[in-house]
């Protein structure tokens, strides 16, 4: 039934795929009710499903992409990227299955200028491992005392930063810790919040060691 499901929202996409290639030239009527049928036919297959459309700015190479995202629940991480599995070959178009990581800004940019803050507002502790599912701490840059409003941007920035799969796999919640709390002996120990997917590949690295064939493969 969900193979046959995907069919159906792969054949449909195909046939109408140019509305979607020239977006941008359509009418808020016609994009309004585009976007209506795309997110229709997503939830169709999966109701936690919901697609994003993602434009390259070059005019000359135009390309487009169309992420199928599980709104951060994990337990419809395999139908994104089941539906994505059965895609068809379409040659402008890239399919991705689950937010990829972007910058901490990625989406926030006016709700961050709002609460005085920047992309580079945020930070994590390089000690801390994602080996399981557990709470995160982000600290904050800032000098504002209230944090109400800072958390959900944090766990944003955060999202942005290691992508919908590895978020929802790793991250429990999502904790802040301001500048001015944290002891100057830690201080040390903070990175912008960017820089953590490196710190992640790194501690994969020192996990593995060269075998025979000269590949890389997991130290027991």
């Amino acid at each position: 039934m969900k193979q046959s499901k995907a069919l159906h929202f792969w054949a449909w996409f195909r046939r109408n795929q140019h509305h979607y290639l020239h977006f941008d030239a359509l009418t808020p009527a016609a994009k309004a009710y585009w976007m209506a049928e795309l997110q229709a036919h997503a939830a169709a297959y999966h109701r936690f499903l919901a697609p994003y459309l993602y434009y390259s700015l070059d005019p000359d190479h135009k390309r487009c992409k169309l992420v199928i995202s599980a709104l951060g629940r994990t337990k419809s991480f395999k139908a994104a990227d089941r539906l994505i599995h059965k895609a068809p070959r379409l040659t402008a178009w890239d399919l991705v299955a689950l937010m990829p990581a972007a910058s901490p800004g990625e989406g926030i940019a006016e709700e961050l200028a709002t609460a005085g803050l920047r992309p580079d507002s945020f930070w994590f502790d390089v000690r801390e491992r994602l080996d399981f599912r557990k709470p995160f701490y982000v600290f904050v840059d800032t000098r504002l005392n209230h944090i109400y409003d800072l958390e959900d941007l944090a766990e944003q920035a955060l999202f942005n930063v290691l992508g919908e799969r590895v978020f929802g796999e790793h991250i429990e919640y999502v904790r802040i810790v301001l500048f001015s709390d944290v002891l100057p002996e830690n201080m040390a120990f903070l990175a912008p919040l960017e820089e953590l997917p490196g710190f992640m590949a790194a501690r994969d690295l020192s996990g593995m060691v060269v075998g025979k064939d000269g590949g890389l493969q997991r130290r027991f």
